[in-house]
């Protein structure tokens, strides 16, 4: 008891003594522990909060299935992917395993997501027509509407439109008009020599009303417009092909036109459209998709975003990983430095200790208990300033990407364990400062502690 007081005696006189450069000390270990706190909340709830924001897009359970088709060269060293749409009977399969979505036909190549959007006589660059399966039911999550309102039934006429496209239009366009115009031209080919190709126009000139804005994922978005597939499809319905129909004595709206096309054609878009019935289940999503098999394929924009999020995220967290071993590293040098300058510096001091009686371990005591407690101050301050530091980035990262809790430290349990990280970060500050105590020390044992005195 009487030399552990002699020994805190020493180490709390050389702290006040080396004040200036423990103070590098206390800031390289609060920097690394700090940013241990960090990166483990940002480990910790990275993926959690991306995985639960790309949920917020209205369009997440819209997909669409293509049947790819492979064909091998003679020689056998090139290959030739094209794509079809799969059979009546493919996709009957193919619906009796994803019961939990609607099937149907995909009109992109007459009204693709990329059209001509006025505005007050305005051409809108970049902004999207993207489709929802209905705006009744379960199909769209409706809590994600910030302003205006959810179309009480599906028309044209109505459009929801995203926060991107809100902020685009000044935030004043609420129950204004945007024009839309599409225009394309689709031929059909006959057996018959006279007339082998009749080519009809299809035009699509609408203004449609903004009724309500929805905060959806911010980042990688684009400004976008939503409406209702059910409602295209009466629609494309009662429009008709002048000439196919003339020709064949019969009307032929442009859904028959699609319906009745082959699977290589390209007014097919080569594929069907998946809509999942209720949005809480879009966590299944992927799993859904993994149950179809080649030579299918199912692609969904939504999925494919937060695939780039997620390997986005993997790559920061191995980065941010990296970076704090260095740090550790970096740090435990700093203080293993200046540890041993220190110790050069009291060759005298420890000369006179040794003389009294001291031991090398009473001596090893004196730097431990220094170094004990620069770490013990920078874990105070490190578990101090880590949940605001936490606050300002998620707040920083919210305001431009919109994220929420992209870190968040689990201060009070850590892989199940009550206080498991803070105490798990305690225990490794006081091994780097034992460590960076004792390896200097034990490097420095060379030197003659008795001629260091004599010349004095």
């Amino acid at each position: 008891m009487r030399k552990r007081k002699w020994v805190n005696h020493l180490a709390i006189s050389n702290l006040k003594k080396h004040m200036k450069r423990n103070f590098f000390s206390v800031a390289a270990l609060v920097i690394g522990l700090t940013a241990s706190f960090l990166i483990i909340g940002f480990s910790n709830n990275a993926m959690k909060s991306v995985i639960n924001q790309s949920y917020r897009q209205l369009e997440y359970g819209s997909l669409t299935i293509t049947k790819e088709i492979k064909t091998e060269s003679k020689n056998g060293g090139l290959s030739v992917v094209r794509n079809n749409r799969p059979t009546i009977e493919e996709m009957q399969s193919i619906n009796s395993q994803l019961t939990q979505y609607e099937v149907d036909l995909n009109f992109d190549a007459i009204l693709p997501n990329y059209l001509n959007i006025t505005y007050d006589q305005e051409t809108l660059k970049d902004f999207t027509y993207e489709c929802i399966y209905s705006f009744t039911g379960n199909y769209i999550n409706k809590d994600l509407l910030i302003d205006g309102k959810m179309p009480n039934k599906d028309i044209l006429d109505e459009v929801v439109i995203n926060k991107k496209a809100f902020k685009e239009l000044n935030e004043s366009c609420l129950n204004k008009q945007l024009k839309l115009y599409q225009e394309c031209e689709i031929t059909y080919y006959t057996d018959d020599d006279q007339q082998p190709a009749i080519t009809d126009y299809f035009i699509f000139e609408k203004e449609v009303t903004i009724v309500g804005v929805v905060d959806d994922l911010n980042f990688l978005s684009t400004p976008k417009v939503y409406y209702s597939y059910l409602a295209l499809k009466d629609y494309l319905s009662t429009i008709y092909l002048n000439n196919l129909s003339t020709y064949y004595e019969k009307d032929i709206s442009w859904i028959n036109r699609i319906d009745e096309s082959s699977g290589a054609d390209s007014v097919s878009s080569y594929s069907y459209r998946l809509f999942l019935k209720d949005y809480n289940f879009i966590p299944s999503l992927e799993e859904d998709i993994a149950q179809i098999k080649e030579p299918f394929e199912i692609t969904c924009s939504s999925l494919t975003r937060l695939n780039a999020l997620t390997s986005l995220i993997n790559a920061a967290t191995t980065g941010m990983e990296v970076f704090l071993i260095i740090a550790l590293i970096g740090t435990s040098l700093i203080m293993g430095i200046v540890s041993f300058s220190f110790y050069l510096e009291d060759k005298k001091t420890i000369a006179i200790l040794v003389c009294l009686g001291g031991k090398m371990s009473d001596i090893n005591d004196i730097y431990c208990t220094e170094n004990m407690m620069i770490g013990i101050t920078a874990f105070v301050i490190s578990i101090t300033i880590a949940p605001l530091l936490q606050l300002l980035i998620n707040w920083i990262v919210k305001s431009f990407s919109g994220f929420e809790q992209l870190i968040k430290i689990p201060l009070l349990t850590f892989m199940k364990i009550p206080l498991g990280l803070p105490l798990l970060v305690f225990a490794s500050t006081i091994f780097i400062s034992i460590i960076s105590t004792l390896l200097p020390i034990a490097f420095s044992k060379k030197i003659s502690l008795k001629e260091e005195l004599k010349d004095e």
